[in-house]
């Protein structure tokens, strides 16, 4: 699997406002949210639908109020499979034509936020089957995977760049926010590349 790493620097509460990553399917509805989202199973978390049961790039809010946008999942050229936990990158995104395509293989991303490649399209709540459709999520509270380590344990607060699965913390100059930690992880194990979930505030689309 080819990873690259990226290192993101953050001025301290720097978080870059991404609202206006909406779906048009939203129309006059001044929210950006779509009403009439189908959820198989009800948690959109585990979502593997063998065809699409949404228009692709829909925003939904559930009611835990966590923000999912609905995508097709590629696990792209090294068959990177999916994780929970795990990020996502912009595979093939076409608002003009309803793709919104998404893989797990860090190196297929493209840049789409003004000049930060591979920056996150969202996580992945469960494990997702390649070209299935599921929901990422973009906003609120969730798990998030991350092999980043800072003395063996990451401080509440600290904010997230994310390339693959190699989550940077972000202390210095400037880059995009993704995700920002709520609890200490006093239970960190191991050093990278061991992945180990983290409790997050996922920034991607503001909840």
């Amino acid at each position: 699997m080819r990873r690259a790493r990226l290192t993101l620097r953050l001025e301290p509460n720097e978080m870059r406002d991404l609202s206006y990553i909406r779906s048009w399917f939203a129309g006059s509805n001044p929210s950006g949210f779509y009403h009439g989202a189908v959820v198989t199973g009800g948690d959109p978390r585990t979502v593997n639908d063998p065809a699409p049961r949404n228009p692709l790039g829909i925003l939904y809010r559930h009611w835990d109020g966590n923000v999912y946008r609905y995508v097709k999942f590629d696990w792209g050229t090294d068959h990177v499979a999916a994780m929970a936990g795990g990020c996502v990158h912009w595979k093939q995104l076409s608002y003009a034509n309803g793709v919104f395509t998404v893989t797990s293989d860090a190196s297929d991303g493209f840049d789409i936020y003004y000049g930060h490649l591979n920056d996150a399209a969202g996580f992945l709540g469960g494990v997702v089957t390649n070209s299935c459709y599921c929901w990422a999520q973009v906003g609120g509270i969730g798990m998030v995977l991350t092999d980043e380590t800072d003395g063996g344990q990451l401080n509440a607060g600290v904010l997230f760049g994310s390339n693959g699965y190699d989550s940077v913390v972000s202390t210095g100059s400037s880059g995009l926010a993704v995700a920002q930690l709520i609890v200490n992880g006093s239970d960190w194990t191991g050093d990278s590349p061991v992945l180990n979930p983290v409790q997050a505030r996922i920034l991607i689309v503001p909840a």
